[in-house]
């Protein structure tokens, strides 16, 4: 019987110009992530951002390819996410932008609450001619309400709650498959590049093949 190799893990943050990095290693992956603090709590107003999508990327794609370029390992697969969110008055206002980028969808804004639609829909590469890449966004429209808390005599709680922000959210990965063949190492600038591009077509295309 052969015992599992132990995942050694080791974490380290820094200071980013609208957030934190934080590099997160582990014995067979590395994390890069520019992000909120865990314990940092949301502003009062609705969520929290790290900024514009233009600005992060203009933050972690320099540190993002010289991980990758300087990385000793093989590599047998690499990945890009983003988590973006656009403000919106309420929730049907919401569900009107996210029809238009479900095709696949019937989206009714004015009878339907709690909607969340996720799915992959992988596509062939450009750069590894033999090779999917795997295209994954999950659609939703988040509210933030503010609570208030009344405490009686009798130590009964009666809460009330108010909304106070919308905003449409889109979870977007892309990926190169799981595979034990390390990647070729003369293309894995252009593999990045890919899976960034296709990141960037789904904020913008929606949930298309």
């Amino acid at each position: 019987q052969v015992a599992e190799r132990p995942k050694i893990s080791k974490n380290e943050v820094g200071w980013a110009p609208s957030g934190y990095f934080f590099l997160t290693q582990q014995s067979d992956r590395i994390d890069l992530v520019l992000g909120a603090p865990a314990e940092q709590p949301p502003p009062e107003d609705g969520f929290f951002s790290i900024g514009p999508y233009e600005q992060a990327k203009e933050i972690l794609y320099e540190p993002a390819k010289r991980l990758v370029e300087y990385q000793g390992a093989a590599i047998s697969r690499i990945a890009v996410a983003a988590a973006l969110m656009a403000n919106v008055g309420d929730r049907i206002e919401g569900y009107k932008i996210l029809a238009p980028l479900l095709p696949s969808v019937r989206v009714d804004p004015d009878n339907s609450e709690e909607m969340l639609w996720q799915i992959n829909r992988p596509r062939g590469s450009a750069v590894l001619n033999t090779t999917k890449i795997n295209r994954i966004s999950k659609w939703s429209v988040l509210s933030a309400r503010r609570m208030i808390l009344q405490m009686s005599e009798k130590t009964s709680v009666a809460a009330t709650s108010t909304p106070i922000k919308s905003a449409v959210r889109a979870e977007l990965e892309t990926n190169t498959p799981i595979s034990d063949v390390a990647l070729p190492k003369d293309r894995l600038m252009d593999i990045l590049e890919e899976l960034w591009l296709a990141v960037e077509e789904l904020s913008v295309k929606g949930d298309v093949p």
